[in-house]
């Protein structure tokens, strides 16, 4: 089941139309494409596991919206929504970052939003935690898709001087809030209980990995997801799957397959997925000389990067860091191989030699060699089955398990 916007409407009881909401989701998103990457992904699992008992503040795509409750209707059900603000361009870099445009909108629209009544809340990002645990709630669940600090890799210069400032409110936050959920493995959760000194987060942390959906990332026969999807069907194909950003390690995957096909010929890279780095990625396509060899798809949808998984030889992940590697499960679940570099949850999630290769070093040469060889991995079956405990089948029980509080 794909969810998929029809309308929105508005709703003239507000407190009538949260009467039987469980949580709110409070997101800088739009629920349904933008930004792309793993916290609107989690955020599209909760949306289809909850349905109508979740309510949803985050953009909308119709600024007449904006600034009330309203009606999301999704392909068989309808959400409560409240607009912050129009969704902006992705591709964009805002003079005003958006997670301090976020922050901002929130407070503007508290009151609205609450209409002074208590409710539990579900957050996504610290800068949301930030204004958001200030509010009078019930319960809070937030969840650390990475618990790196966000502003040392910021694309604003002047970000990392207010990183201590950052880690500061964070720290407080994190004492409003009674269910802390993560995609990281212990050890960064340790590094990130120390730098912003609160050693109780190792304790408080449960591991909560965003889910693959497996009614849309399964094995397919990968002649017949090309023919779909028009794909030569005597190539390797390599995919590069998620926001075209710096830190997802477009460059060093760009570098590494041109030498891939400088050295064995016959090879394609889809790029699936868009950004603030998509034209600087275009030039560096160009200047490689990879134009011919490239296809880039853009933002593409849950279903269609199911096929794109599956027509692939192997996915290449060539982050810098990860909360979690969302795109990696995606692409076990379609029985298709990894080459990743050394990130959270990689090593942990793909088993060498039968899900793929790990890379600890950015040496283009040795992630080259481990591109050549996942080709030869055997038993497609393998792979899909080693995700069984990350799909979404589980997701309603197993919040409700590490959230006790509601």
């Amino acid at each position: 089941m794909a969810i998929v916007e029809k309308k929105e409407t508005i709703q003239p009881s507000a407190r009538k139309l949260l009467s039987g909401v469980r949580f709110i989701l409070v997101e800088g998103c739009d629920f349904l494409t933008t930004p792309p990457g793993g916290q609107l992904n989690f955020a599209k699992q909760l949306i289809k596991v909850y349905k109508n008992r979740i309510g949803l503040v985050g953009y909308t795509q119709h600024q007449e919206e904006i600034g009330r409750w309203t009606i999301k209707s999704f392909d068989d059900f309808d959400a409560p929504f409240f607009g912050i603000r129009l969704n902006p361009d992705s591709l964009a870099r805002p003079t005003i970052p958006l997670r301090l445009s976020n922050l901002l909108w929130l407070k503007r629209f508290k009151q609205k939003i609450l209409m002074d009544q208590k409710f539990n809340y579900f957050v996504q990002a610290p800068e949301i935690l930030f204004e958001v645990s200030t509010w009078p709630k019930y319960s809070i669940c937030f969840r650390f898709p990475g618990v790196e600090n966000p502003l040392l890799g910021s694309r604003y210069a002047y970000a990392k001087y207010f990183a201590n400032t950052f880690d500061k409110y964070l720290a407080k936050s994190l004492d409003a809030v009674d269910c802390i959920l993560t995609s990281a493995n212990s050890e960064s959760v340790y590094h990130a209980a120390c730098r912003i000194h609160r050693p109780e987060l190792v304790s408080r942390a449960q591991f909560f990995p965003t889910r693959v959906d497996t009614a849309l990332f399964f094995p397919r026969d990968k002649q017949s997801a090309r023919a779909e999807l028009g794909l030569p069907s005597n190539l390797t194909i390599f995919v590069f799957s998620g926001r075209l950003n710096h830190v997802k390690g477009w460059r060093f995957v760009l570098e590494s397959f041109s030498r891939f096909r400088d050295l064995y010929k016959d090879c394609m890279l889809v790029i699936a997925g868009d950004g603030e780095d998509r034209n600087e990625m275009l030039s560096e396509i160009e200047k490689l000389d990879l134009s011919k060899d490239t296809q880039m798809l853009g933002n593409v949808t849950q279903e269609r990067l199911g096929v794109i998984l599956s027509a692939a030889d192997a996915l290449l992940v060539g982050s810098l860091r990860e909360g979690w590697p969302t795109a990696t499960v995606e692409a076990l679940a379609c029985g298709t191989p990894v080459v990743s570099t050394l990130v959270s949850g990689s090593a942990e999630i793909i088993k060498e030699g039968v899900c793929g290769i790990v890379v600890d070093s950015r040496d283009p040469k040795q992630f080259v060699s481990a591109m050549r060889r996942v080709l030869q991995l055997p038993n497609q079956e393998l792979r899909a089955n080693s995700v069984s405990s990350y799909t979404t089948n589980t997701l309603e029980s197993d919040l409700g398990k590490a959230w006790e509080a509601w």
